[in-house]
């Protein structure tokens, strides 16, 4: 169980408090450094699969772990931003509701030892999702740090992408939910009967 692979899942989990502490400051630097700690976070993602993968050393806790550690970074985020009027409130809801879903479906596949693994659209998804964050994040911390230097137009179109972004992660998040539920409704089924 204890591999570099599932080291760097758990650093990404610890992270997140730590992400947060900052984001809730009320500071640019606070916002500056929370960036960074995002930005370490979707790094981290990168290379613990890299890692599973070049070490040979996928194990059961790396496949619950990694994308409970994802949803964590991006959710801590999210919820955040609604507290601060950057991301709708039904938007956030629908993603953690979705997400907070699929994490209960995926423990209980994992109990009857079955692994429902991320398909390439859902992986996606998590990518958009954590570049609406990304995005909504630098859009605040760049705006704060360059106030009236920052020309007018790019901040427009810096907030109209971090707005289509986290359209684009909303989408994907309900298809791959919807999708997951669907292909895997064998499961349900039998968890219902029981």
């Amino acid at each position: 169980m204890l591999n570099w692979a599932n080291i760097v899942t758990f650093g990404r989990v610890l992270l997140a408090p730590v992400f947060l502490a900052f984001l809730v400051r009320n500071s640019t630097l606070d916002h500056a450094i929370a960036l960074g700690v995002f930005a370490v976070a979707v790094t981290t993602d990168l290379l613990d699969g890299y890692l599973a993968r070049r070490l040979r050393c996928v194990s059961d806790f790396g496949k619950l772990a990694d994308p409970l550690a994802d949803k964590l970074i991006v959710l801590t985020g999210l919820i955040s931003f609604v507290a601060t009027g950057d991301a709708p409130l039904w938007i956030v809801l629908v993603i953690v509701g979705r997400e907070l879903l699929m994490t209960g479906f995926r423990l209980l596949a994992a109990i009857k030892g079955i692994y429902i693994y991320a398909s390439l659209l859902a992986k996606w998804k998590t990518t958009f999702q954590m570049g609406a964050v990304t995005l909504i994040l630098g859009h605040n911390v760049i705006g704060d740090l360059l106030g009236s230097v920052w020309p007018a137009l790019f901040d427009v179109w810096l907030g109209r992408l971090a707005d289509f972004t986290l359209w684009v992660a909303l989408i994907l998040t309900v298809v791959t939910g919807l999708l997951y539920l669907w292909k895997n409704r064998g499961i349900i089924r039998s968890s219902l009967l029981r």
